[in-house]
């Protein structure tokens, strides 16, 4: 067999081919060079993660879920793949799955701005809109999801009747003065 040094030569390879038939929209092909390595290596997560987040793109969500949770079988602390099933979830319209998942990151790291964005988004999706605005309202000054959380919060007063407070969070969103923020919906 082929030594472990070999297989992470291998991967690097296939990963940059991959990558490349991915720039060219050849996604048939970068899938069956993914699939074709991860039938011979399984364990290869760096190829399971790229194949999931192909899929991801190319919105083939079952099939990512797939990939994410082949990987965190084989360890359940990867935060990155964490997230992205969170994603999934999201995108699948699984709200509870992604509040859950998203949840559990959110305690290892609870200032993180991005999760506690993402936590909000799927709590809205969920038309949790009481749970949205308070996890909204976490997104920090600082972070570049502020202006985005305080228009998401001001949109779902609006639509609960508080014209007022809606009013009051775009002018929060809005005293940042960084020009026009770019809207994230999930």
């Amino acid at each position: 067999g082929a030594s472990r040094n070999d297989i992470v030569t291998l991967e690097a390879a296939l990963l940059d081919l991959g990558g490349l038939y991915e720039r060219q929209r050849r996604t048939d092909q970068a899938v069956k060079l993914y699939r074709d390595f991860l039938a011979a290596y399984p364990n290869r997560s760096n190829v399971r993660l790229r194949l999931g987040q192909l899929y991801m793109r190319e919105q083939k969500f079952d099939e990512a879920e797939e990939a994410f949770t082949a990987i965190l079988k084989q360890d359940r602390s990867n935060r990155e793949v964490r997230l992205a099933l969170g994603l999934v979830y999201l995108e699948q319209g699984r709200h509870d799955r992604a509040i859950e998942q998203l949840a559990l990151l959110l305690v290892e790291t609870p200032d993180d701005p991005k999760l506690t964005y993402l936590l909000a988004s799927a709590y809205e999706e969920k038309r949790d809109f009481p749970k949205a605005l308070e996890a909204y309202g976490r997104v920090p000054m600082s972070s570049d999801y502020f202006g985005n959380a305080r228009i998401r919060m001001a949109m779902i007063l609006k639509r609960s009747g508080r014209a007022d407070a809606a009013v009051a969070s775009l002018r929060e969103a809005l005293s940042l003065n960084r020009g026009l923020p770019v809207l994230y919906v999930y």
